[in-house]
């Protein structure tokens, strides 16, 4: 999944560095500076992580039991007997 170039636009716009985290970041070494973007980094990607969960969630399928019941009787060979077990197993199973 790529980030779309509004959505960086949009978070760079929201960025603000202020006068004094610049006059750090200028003095920082480069141990420092490492120390230091690595943390934006992490930060970064734990973000997009956790972006791309809540998409995937939004993303999942939602499906009425009773339509995927209606869905597998639409099958050869399934007739009201299995789809009955079908039924009565899953119900069991998931509680």
């Amino acid at each position: 999944m790529r980030v779309s170039e509004e959505a960086v636009a949009k978070a760079i716009a929201e960025l603000v560095i202020s006068r004094e985290q610049r006059r750090t970041i200028q003095k920082m070494n480069a141990s420092e500076m490492m120390t230091y973007l690595v943390g934006v980094y992490r930060s970064g990607f734990e973000d997009g992580a956790e972006a791309m969960y809540q998409q995937s969630q939004e993303d999942e399928v939602k499906a009425d039991w009773e339509d995927v019941l209606s869905l597998i009787g639409e099958v050869k060979g399934v007739g009201a007997k299995l789809l009955r077990a079908i039924d009565e197993h899953v119900r069991e199973k998931m509680g």
